[in-house]
Order: C-alpha cells, then structure tokens, then sequence
C-alpha cells in the first residue's frame, strides 16, 4: 500500500513500502526505538523496553528481550514475510520460551545473567535501566523485581512476533492459539516508508483483542476505577497529598479531558489526555502519589511535538524545573515533590489545554 505525503504548497510525493532485506535491521532498529512496538494498544499504559538482544537459550537466540513497568517480559522474534513458512515462528518463540523457562528453575539467576549482558553490551545493569526509563523507586522497583521473577518461574511470558507484514493464515493461527490456551502470542506488522531524512513507520498490533479464556498474569493486573483510585490513594497518602492528586484529577475533568484509568498491579493511576491535542497522555498520577509528566511520548506527529515543547516550557518555568533536554524524558515526581506545587500544575495544565485548542 502507498501513502502520500503532501507539504502544504508543494507538490504531493507518492510513497511505496520500503522492503526490508535483512532481519538484523529489524532487531536494532527496535533496541533503538522501543516505542515502535504499539503495545499501547494491549493496555493504554505500557511502555517497552527493550533489554537486549540475542539473549542466549539451549535452542538458540532470542531476537530480543523487553519488558514494561510491571515486570512482564517479552520474548520479540523478528522475521520477514519473504521467509516460506511464516507460520513456523510461532513454533519456534514457543521453543524459544520453553527453552528460557527450563534453563533457569532459579529467577535470581536469569536476573543475574541478563543484568550481566546489559552491562556487556555497554548499557546500564537491569535495575538502573530500569528505574531510570520507568521511574520506579523503593517498593515499586521491588515490586518489578519480584513479578519478573515470578514470570519466569511460572513461564507466562508475552511472545512478539515482529514482521515486515503480518499475513490472514498468520493472524488466524495467533488468535486461535490466544484463545486455546493461556500464551499470548502478539504480531506486529511494521510497515516502513522512507521520506528524505525520514523514516515513516506505522505498526499494528495482531492478537492483542483476543480475550484470553484460561491463565493469568504473574503480576495480577487489576482494572481500575475512580472509586477504587481514591480509596486506595486515601488509605497510602497524607491529606496534603491526597488533596493534592484530587486537585490534578478535577482540574483535568472540569477541563474536558480524558481520563482513563490504569491496570496496574500495585499502583492505580489515571492517565491525563485530550486528543484534539495529542493521542497519548499528557501526565498520569499514582495512588503512592507520584506524577509522571509523559513528555516522551508526546512525539507522534508536529503538533504533538509542539504541545511537547510548550509543556516543558511551562513545567521549567512554573515548576522550578533544572533546564535540561527532557523531550524525551518521562519526569516522575514524588508526592512531597510535587504537592506544595499543585496549583501550578493545575493552572499549566489549563493554560496549555487554551493554548492549543485555541490554535
């Protein structure tokens, strides 16, 4: 399928998918870009990241290991649909997930392994990586460690299937499998274009709709709701605090914006969006009180981009931030950070929703 790119004034360009020739491309370009993964379209507040590639198992290498904020891991297997039999992959990240979850009866020693890889390959150890790209602190990053551990011992881990194109047989086999058994299986087809300097990627998601009849995750995630947030929220903050988290809430709901509720584990939050701004949240407020301001996510397209830039601004400026590059930085604070500044976050807020409707 072409798409056409158009440039207010000048002529209209006609694009053609870019055929990927080599799976190794696909492999760093994900290591690089973890966010091409639209896992956001599994649970609105997943955030991949990707820890290593090749990670070693007695049936050979996983293309990839990644996990998200609540400890999930997932084994990615890339392929190209030039390959004969696109349905063998599902055989093989079974195999590949047998293989992890027998090699390692002790988690500390997967842990052990893949923190030594990661600092092989010249990165950050598993923990710092992880605290720093999730912002976990204290319970939350023993919470993580303890549910990746868990997940391995009991093998429940989510399957990735990246491709160049995911076909119908392909699709079928993964919601049949999704729904006869306790795996998750996901395809992703990642179609490429190329524009000058640009790179256009648009990913879909197979499987993630298909509800699971037997199984449950490791991490026990739980749906939220606004009654359950605020029960939880009053029973682990202060009244300050509290008062605080209700004020970011009602300022976000008397302004009009989307409030979605998270499926966290341990945490409750609510996710903070307006979408004739951007399709992502803005910021997202925890029952242990912290605030996530997302501006790494605020990077789909120019005007997202633009509501970015204006909302480090206004948060620098307003909030005594240190000036730094933070495009593409998620900005957790704590609830004693943050508290004695909720008036300004609520105003930043309400300033920036004027701002750009107005545009």
């Amino acid at each position: 399928m072409a798409i056409i790119l158009a440039r207010r004034g000048a002529p209209a360009t006609r694009l053609e998918r870019t055929v990927i020739q080599d799976e190794s491309y696909l492999q760093r370009y994900i290591y690089e870009n973890p966010d091409v993964l639209p896992l956001d379209q599994l649970q609105e507040d997943i955030r991949p990241l990707v820890l290593v590639r090749e990670f070693p198992t007695p049936s050979g290498p996983i293309d990839a290991l990644a996990t998200d904020a609540d400890g999930n891991l997932y084994l990615i297997e890339t392929k190209l649909y030039k390959n004969p039999d696109k349905r063998l992959v599902l055989a093989q990240v079974l195999d590949y997930g047998a293989a992890l979850w027998k090699a390692y009866p002790d988690p500390d020693d997967f842990v052990t392994r893949l923190d030594s890889l990661m600092r092989e390959s010249g990165g950050k150890g598993l923990l710092p990586r992880v605290e720093g790209s999730f912002g976990l602190e204290g319970q939350d990053a023993t919470d993580f460690l303890g549910n990746l551990k868990g997940i391995i011992q009991s093998g429940e881990f989510r399957f990735v299937v990246l491709m160049d194109r995911v076909d119908d047989r392909l699709r079928d086999l993964i919601s049949y499998v999704n729904v006869n058994s306790s795996f998750r299986i996901l395809g992703v087809a990642l179609d490429f274009y190329k524009a000058s300097d640009f790179d256009i990627l648009i990913p879909t998601l197979h499987g993630g709709e298909t509800k699971k009849s037997t199984g449950s995750t490791a991490s026990a995630r739980r749906t939220w709701d606004s009654q359950s947030f605020f029960a939880d929220a009053s029973a682990r903050l202060p009244e300050s605090g509290l008062a605080a988290v209700r004020a970011v809430h009602d300022a976000a709901a008397s302004n009009g914006c989307e409030l979605s509720w998270g499926t966290g584990a341990q945490n409750g939050s609510f996710n903070v969006k307006d979408s004739t701004l951007c399709q992502r949240s803005l910021l997202s407020v925890y029952t242990n009180g912290k605030l996530c301001l997302n501006f790494a996510w605020l990077n789909e397209n120019d005007r997202a981009k633009a509501v970015r830039d204006r909302f480090i601004q206004l948060a620098v400026e307003r909030l005594k931030l240190p000036s730094a590059d933070y495009r593409d930085k998620y900005l957790n604070l704590q609830i004693d950070e943050w508290q004695g500044k909720s008036s300004e976050i609520v105003r930043l807020l309400a300033d920036l929703l004027k701002e750009f409707r107005a545009a």
